[in-house]
């Protein structure tokens, strides 16, 4: 009898244990309302959401308050040539007849390449005036150092090429540095053929192994034609 009850007293508890259970999982499974006002406030401050930008990181925004057209280095007018370092053959701009002073500043003053050029031609037209060729070289060469277009470096070079005078030597042989442009340092190397100055042999040496097969070529015909001479 004692037994039976026991059993019967068992049975009965079923129900509450099983009650019981349901009740501890329910709570381990449901979040707590600290983590879900938590999880809710981090939706609300989200960057996809409000679009704000996250703390440390700033959103690239491209700024084109200072965007302007650029001109061409072809046609921009060249630099003060007070700023740029005399070669020990050069003339000081202060010592220059006062006719190539006010040419070199009209040179500097002028934005467009061809009144440049034409510039440059026209100094020699004051060797008939009694200036001597080796200020004008002295001016050639300010313009020539100060000058961003290729082809009024190439036609300053010509000019010095046409002096006819040991005084343009230095200036050319300035234009055969490494990093002019190719078409400058040929027009160097046939300014030097035709100042026909033997000194220019042991400059275009180096250049007989140039990168550049027309720079080759220029050397070894100029050097050629110096050597018979």
């Amino acid at each position: 009898m004692r037994r039976l009850k026991l059993f019967i007293a068992g049975l009965a508890l079923v129900p509450i244990l099983a009650s019981g259970c349901s009740k501890v999982q329910t709570a381990v499974n449901r979040p707590s309302k600290n983590a879900i006002d938590t999880a809710q406030h981090q939706v609300a401050q989200s960057p996809a959401d409000s679009g704000g930008t996250p703390e440390g990181l700033t959103r690239a925004v491209p700024d084109n308050s200072n965007a302007e057209q650029q001109v061409s280095a072809e046609n921009q007018a060249p630099n003060s040539p007070l700023a740029t370092s005399p070669l020990l053959a050069d003339i000081p701009v202060q010592n220059l007849d006062s006719r190539l002073q006010e040419a070199l500043r009209n040179y500097h003053a002028a934005a467009d390449r061809v009144d440049r050029s034409v510039m440059a031609g026209q100094l020699t037209q004051l060797l008939d005036a009694g200036v001597p060729k080796q200020q004008i070289a002295s001016t050639l060469g300010y313009m020539f150092r100060d000058e961003n277009s290729v082809q009024v470096k190439t036609d300053i070079l010509g000019e010095l090429g046409d002096l006819d005078d040991p005084s343009a030597f230095d200036q050319i042989a300035q234009a055969l540095d490494q990093h002019q442009p190719d078409e400058v340092r040929i027009a160097a190397i046939e300014a030097l053929d035709s100042l026909g100055d033997k000194r220019a042999i042991p400059l275009l040496q180096p250049l007989l192994a140039d990168r550049d097969g027309e720079v080759r070529g220029a050397a070894q015909t100029v050097t050629d034609s110096l050597n018979d001479q």
